[in-house]
This record gives structure tokens, C-alpha cells and sequence, in this order.
């Protein structure tokens, strides 16, 4: 796995910390949200990286919120897909995924 300079965990430690002043509509909060996803794959050379995924169900309950269930539905699945390779098909954090994807295909309706 690559290493970060200690500074570099300033800095994103800050952009975290300051993630609730980004606005949820338009999906800006959810883009900022892939763009730690993207970040930790590139890290760990890993694209199921646990971490990752959990960036990616965050950045999906953003999708969520701003309206766009299409989005959210792809990063609800990419989540879990992440979710599963780590913690297997049974762990909490899978099935939080599948029911919020279940739900959105409810709403979307038959």
C-alpha cells in the first residue's frame, strides 16, 4: 500500500471535517464523498476497499437526498460489492445497502 506524507492526513482529515458546509443538492456533497473513494482505491490499489466503500454508500445517501436515484443506486451497489468482499454477504453494512437499494427500486416503482 502507498503511503501518505503526515501532512497530506491534515489535510484530508480537514476536508471531512468540514464535509457538512458542501451542499447536498446538485450532488456536490456526494461528488466530494467519490472523490475520497477514488482517492483510498488509488491508495490501496484495492477497488474493494472497505473504506472506499463506505465513502461510496456516504456519497449514495447523498444521490439520495439530491433526487438522483440513478446515481445513488450505482454507488449503492458498488458499496456493497465492497461490503461483501470484506466483511462477506451476512454483515450489517451489505445489508444496509441492499435495503436502501431495495428501497429506491420501490419507489421507482414496478
Amino acid at each position: 500500500m502507498r503511503r501518505l506524507h503526515p501532512y497530506h492526513h491534515k489535510m484530508v482529515a480537514a476536508y471531512r471535517s468540514n464535509i457538512g458546509r458542501v451542499p447536498i443538492a446538485g450532488g456536490q456533497r456526494a461528488e466530494v464523498y467519490c472523490q475520497f473513494a477514488d482517492a483510498r482505491i488509488r491508495l490501496s490499489g484495492n477497488p474493494l476497499d472497505p473504506l472506499a466503500a463506505a465513502d461510496l454508500e456516504r456519497a449514495a445517501v447523498c444521490y439520495r437526498a439530491a433526487g438522483d436515484a440513478p446515481s445513488a443506486a450505482r454507488l449503492f451497489c458498488s458499496a456493497e460489492e465492497g461490503f461483501v468482499a470484506h466483511f462477506g454477504v451476512g454483515s450489517l453494512e451489505a445489508a444496509r445497502c441492499r435495503k436502501a437499494l431495495s428501497a429506491l427500486q420501490a419507489a421507482r416503482g414496478p
